[in-house]
């Protein structure tokens, strides 16, 4: 049976309401559809908006830091063109005409109403000559010092996004021989004997650390650049044990039994504040050079140099003023032919007479000379200066020296009657010879300096190498310095005559000197050490089981370019003396005559402001 088709439902009419619904229904997906779809597009772009306004912000604060580090080598220039010297007010009026920072790409240093957003300020007036308490650059040690902040505000003018950024920095100034050894170049102490170092140490470059028995250190070590417990020629490292006393008055190792604690251990910065509670600082933990004030393009050795005519190509005013030839009180010419000159701070001529040696018999055909009273020589003639002399030869340069021979206590009444530029300069003599025909190096030698009977002290200034022959301020020493392109020191039983024969020919006898040595030394190299800071001071003679007493500060700021021979032990050259060696306290609060100052200017504090809380 077929089963009837069903009947076709009836035709809606146009009234039935369930038409209308769906038809809302559709429109309400519509509109929630456009409605999802808006604020997508609306979520998109204030996206992209904030996206767009995260990176000015970030291109702002790149900006800002430009305009810090530009606030920073303006106001490090003037603490050096000026010294930390010029009062507050004049020093903030300077700082206030500084032009802005230069222009960053897309950014401005201003408000939106043209203020000026770049400001440096002077906080405080310079404490000077007294305990510097701030920062941890040369904290502890007597000198000036003075802080300032410097603010800059970057802001893109398009989106009117900025950020603000703030720095507070530390300025110090302080003489070098405020520090036990001072370095500019990498710093070598690997000595064989034990050795403690009582005062400051600092090294403008890379300090290496070792001993082949003990090194102890009981004052504060701080390098520009890394600390290391290794040799540089080798990089191995000595058996010895370096310490270095805390704050808490233990005297730490560097070795630490499952590492060694230097600036190539990963957790040195944390660590080595923990076990040195400060004492033993690195670049990594912010230090800076400390600089003299000298021109950029110059370098610390310009300091010993002969001064240069104003039209000369590489005169720098700064430079000249720093140079120790243009701050004397008296300055020696010795010309190729022997003759001297001298003249006083003003120019005027002053008369220094010559004189020789006596004679006492003969050795080898050569003559050696009456040294009975002490080592001291007797003279002939009435003069303080001697340019005969042809016997010295230096095994260390392999070659005959040309020396211009100053008799201390000859010399020291003639300073003592001069007339003077500055005070802080009384004292100042500077000494430099050219070169000789027969091709011997020229040189100053140091003679009968037992005693400086100048109560402002004496400094002995030469381009050239220097000898210090015998005792040296002994006698009721006063603030002394010694400076030139090498130092070597002769012992009071030193003879011209005995100076080619064998090492075994050269004993000595103990021997003190007390005085600042600012000195170069050769750089190591590879397989080659440069003898370290304990042969920085150089020796001639067979000092071995002899004492020599050190007392001073040791200051070494440049390679030598005279006295370039290479350091060498025994080989006929020298054997070491048993070093009593010590920083002199008198130099962490006074001066020699003449004395160099460095500065260098810290960051204590960094911060970032709300373009709100800046104040412009």
């Amino acid at each position: 049976m077929i089963k009837p088709r069903s009947a076709a439902p009836p035709a809606r009419r146009r009234d039935d309401p369930r038409g209308g619904g769906i038809v809302v229904v559709a429109l309400l997906f519509s509109f929630l559809g456009a409605s999802l779809v808006g604020a997508f597009l609306q979520y998109a772009t204030n996206e992209a908006r904030l996206s767009r306004r995260a990176l000015d912000y970030q291109k702002a604060r790149i900006a800002a830091e430009a305009g810090l580090d530009y606030g920073v080598l303006q106001l490090r220039n003037l603490i050096l063109r000026h010294q930390l010297r010029l009062p507050r007010a004049t020093l903030q009026n300077q700082l206030d005409a500084l032009p802005p920072p230069p222009a960053f790409p897309g950014y401005v240093y201003t408000t939106t109403d043209g203020t000026a957003t770049f400001r440096l300020r002077v906080e405080n007036d310079v404490a000077l000559d007294t305990v510097i308490t701030n920062g941890t650059q040369c904290r502890g040690l007597i000198g000036d010092s003075q802080t300032y902040t410097v603010t800059v505000g970057a802001r893109n003018p398009a989106s009117d996004v900025g950020a603000v950024l703030r720095l507070r920095l530390h300025a110090v100034g302080v003489f070098l021989i405020r520090y036990a050894i001072f370095y500019e170049n990498d710093c070598e102490i690997l000595p064989g004997p034990n050795m403690t170092i009582t005062g400051p140490v600092h090294c403008n470059s890379d300090l290496y650390l070792g001993a082949n028995n003990s090194l102890r250190f009981d004052d504060r070590v701080t390098s520009v650049s890394r600390i290391l417990n290794r040799r540089k020629d080798n990089t191995s490292v000595p058996g010895g044990h370096v310490r270095i006393l805390n704050t808490l008055g233990a005297s730490e190792p560097m070795k630490r039994g499952t590492h060694i604690l230097d600036s190539n251990y990963d957790q040195w910065i944390s660590e080595s504040l923990e076990v040195w509670t400060g004492r033993a600082l690195s670049g990594a933990h912010g230090m800076q050079a400390l600089r003299p004030p000298i021109a950029p393009v110059d370098t610390p050795r310009d300091i010993i140099e002969r001064p240069l005519a104003t039209n000369a190509p590489a005169y720098q005013a700064d430079t000249e003023t720093e140079k120790f030839a243009n701050k004397a009180s008296l300055r020696i010419h010795v010309d190729a032919a022997g003759n001297v000159s001298a003249t006083n701070f003003y120019g005027g001529a002053v008369a220094l007479g010559l004189t020789q040696p006596v004679t006492n018999g003969a050795y080898g055909g050569r003559p050696p000379y009456d040294k009975a009273n002490r080592g001291r020589y007797s003279l002939s003639g009435a003069g303080a200066v001697d340019t005969t002399q042809t016997n010295l030869y230096d095994a260390r340069e392999e070659r005959y020296v040309a020396p211009v021979d100053i008799y201390v206590d000859r010399l020291v009444p003639i300073i003592d009657s001069l007339g003077y530029g500055t005070t802080e300069n009384n004292g100042l003599v500077y000494v430099t010879r050219e070169p000789t025909p027969d091709g011997r190096m020229p040189a100053v030698r140091l003679r009968n300096g037992h005693e400086i009977a100048l109560p402002e002290g004496l400094s002995i200034v030469s381009d050239l190498p220097v000898y210090i022959e015998g005792q040296y301020n002994v006698t009721d020493p006063k603030t002394a310095m010694v400076a030139g392109d090498a130092v070597t020191m002769l012992s009071q039983n030193w003879q011209d005559a005995r100076s080619i024969a064998a090492l075994n020919q050269r004993s000595v006898i103990r021997t003190t000197n007390n005085c600042v040595i600012m000195t170069g030394n050769t750089e190591t190299r590879s397989g080659a050490y440069n003898g370290g800071v304990e042969n920085v001071l150089r020796f001639l003679e067979n000092w071995n089981g002899q004492r020599y007493v050190y007392r001073g500060s040791i200051i070494d700021l440049w390679y030598s370019r005279t006295a370039t021979g290479a350091w060498v032990y025994g080989n006929n050259r020298y054997t070491a003396p048993t070093r009593d060696w010590g920083y002199d306290d008198i130099y962490r609060t006074s001066n020699p005559p003449g004395m160099t100052r460095v500065f260098g200017l810290e960051e204590i504090a960094w911060e970032e402001l709300s373009w709100r809380e800046a104040i412009w």
